[in-house]
């Protein structure tokens, strides 16, 4: 937009300057402009600011630096503090011309534009395209609530329309991001388009060095395995993959597990644990033995699905750092958020050097319970999104059992429904409702002798029409599978055979006969010995 005697001026300005932020429009003008003294001032420019530049392409040097604004490396922010920076324009008429943008999604705005720039460039850069997709469903997680979006009007599709649109592998490579960032939040939105565009295959097979829902199904937070999960599993695969095996076990934790919040508390004053102890406890948290540092917890954090929050109470400006670098080393931990309660004398420092992270946050430690409570819930809900709600767990509950149904249904090899047996038996028993008689019958589908002599247990715990509908399950898993009840349970099921009750003899009879019972077992029934034997 300059002439050429401004442009070699302001390279020599820009040269003059240690800035390597714009080394790709020094690039791109010296790979347009047919002057030679253009030429030969943005190629010193760059040779001062950073001579491998030379040698790179525009389109990667573009890349790079959107790169940098979407990690939001330190020196690509110019008010850190602030809540809103600017974006720069320069309009012919009126030379630069800035706009306010609020800070949470300054960075995402100028990764996107510097993405659309190596698009331009280069219209078959992948690695741009997904750099893109990525910017803007982070955009639309971390806009402020009625916020307008000076670099995305309102008139634009949602993040999602883009995101589908791009298809399974772009998809895919967002994951791949979000896991090795550990942002749990983008991670799902990854998710969640990749099982509107993949089908079986393509799932679990990418075109990618890794496979990144496959790598989704051990990521240290619930929400993205169980969604993994269910994403594979709805998918019905038909060749085998590594990992397969995790895939049925998530799907059963997400009905057992969903509603549990565990915290890991690292302290070393016992009541100072205590007293922090009774806050969490209250808010819902099932709070784990006291330890003095990351090491001292692994034992029970083992034992547990997955660690939602933790808490490290009064550690010294030292310890602070080194329990968030090695929960981050954790497999079990790294997406886990941590909350510092510390003195009012390390606070201001501890703070700044969190103040830009998601996953980490430091208050006082003289808070009172209200407000500790109000920390823990905005950390974890910028961490991944808040604890899972009991709306949330009931849908994962559904949606789970659904795909193991379906599973069973389709007698799919691959994902095999009986390595939730076990799991799913225990589940029985602690549900109600539309949700056990769910469970019944992903049960009669699993040729299993501890899944029917659990429905047997079930139904003969149950009364009314529960009792009924359990008895039918049994039948269900009795005509598929052959009788696998104890003689203690054909005994009862001859006395429900013959009961005053009319649907349950019914029922009673309908499963005797499912069971195929020998002439010794089926005689005393017809001869009405079995009732007269309990009277």
């Amino acid at each position: 937009n300059s002439t050429p005697e401004a442009q070699e001026r302001i390279a020599d300005v820009l040269g003059a300057i240690p800035y390597r932020n714009s080394l790709p429009f020094l690039a791109e003008v010296r790979m347009t402009s047919s002057v030679p003294e253009v030429r030969g001032a943005t190629e010193r420019a760059m040779l001062r600011i950073d001579p491998s530049a030379l040698s790179k392409s525009t389109p990667e040097l573009y890349l790079e630096l959107a790169n940098r604004y979407y990690r939001q490396i330190a020196d690509v922010t110019s008010f850190p503090t602030e809540d809103f920076q600017l974006l720069w324009e320069f309009r012919p008429q009126t030379g630069l011309f800035m706009t306010a943008i609020r800070t949470p999604v300054y960075h995402e705005a100028m990764a996107m534009g510097l993405a659309e720039r190596t698009l331009k460039l280069e219209e078959t850069n992948v690695d741009a395209l997904s750099l893109w997709l990525a910017s803007n469903l982070r955009r639309e997680l971390q806009t402020p609530e009625g916020y307008e979006n000076p670099a995305y009007g309102a008139d634009r599709r949602d993040a999602m329309y883009f995101a589908v649109a791009a298809g399974s592998t772009s998809a895919q490579r967002v994951l791949e991001r979000a896991l090795a960032d550990r942002d749990t939040q983008l991670a799902r939105r990854a998710i969640a388009a990749i099982e509107q565009t993949a089908g079986a295959t393509s799932l679990v097979a990418t075109k990618l060095p890794t496979q990144p829902l496959l790598a989704a199904l051990t990521y240290p937070n619930r929400r993205v395995r169980y969604e993994a999960a269910l994403a594979i599993g709805r998918s019905q695969p038909s060749q085998g993959f590594e990992g397969a095996d995790r895939v049925v076990p998530t799907l059963a934790g997400a009905i057992r597990e969903a509603t549990a919040k565990y915290v890991a508390i690292i302290a070393a004053d016992p009541e100072k644990y205590t007293s922090v102890r009774g806050m969490l406890e209250k808010e819902g948290f099932t709070v784990l033995p006291r330890g003095k540092d990351v090491a001292e917890l692994m034992g029970p954090i083992a034992e547990v699905p997955a660690v939602d929050l933790i808490v490290s109470v009064d550690p010294t400006v030292e310890q602070f750092p080194m329990i968030v670098a090695d929960a981050a080393g954790s497999s079990k931990l790294s997406a886990t958020p941590v909350l510092g309660l510390t003195e009012a004398t390390i606070l201001p420092d501890l703070r700044s050097r969190y103040e830009t992270s998601q996953n980490v946050a430091v208050r006082p430690l003289a808070l009172n319970e209200r407000e500790i409570a109000a920390a823990v819930n905005q950390l974890i809900d910028s961490a991944s999104g808040g604890p899972i709600t009991s709306q949330e767990a009931a849908m994962y509950t559904s949606r789970a059992l659904a795909v193991l149904r379906d599973l069973a249904v389709q007698n799919n090899t691959v994902l095999n429904v009986a390595d939730a047996g076990t799991s799913l038996v225990r589940s029985l028993t602690e549900t109600q409702g539309e949700v056990k008689q769910q469970i019944a019958e992903v049960l009669a589908r699993i040729d299993q002798k501890q899944t029917q002599v659990a429905l047997m247990e079930a139904a003969l715990a149950a009364s009314g029409s529960e009792r009924l509908e359990l008895i039918a399950k049994v039948t269900d898993s009795a005509k598929r599978f052959g009788n696998r009840l104890d003689p203690r349970h054909v005994t009862r099921v001859l006395e429900l055979a013959e009961s005053d009750n009319i649907a349950e003899a019914t029922a009673g009879a309908a499963l005797a006969g499912a069971l195929d019972l020998t002439n010794e077992g089926l005689v005393p029934m017809i001869l009405g010995e079995t009732q007269q034997a309990a009277r």
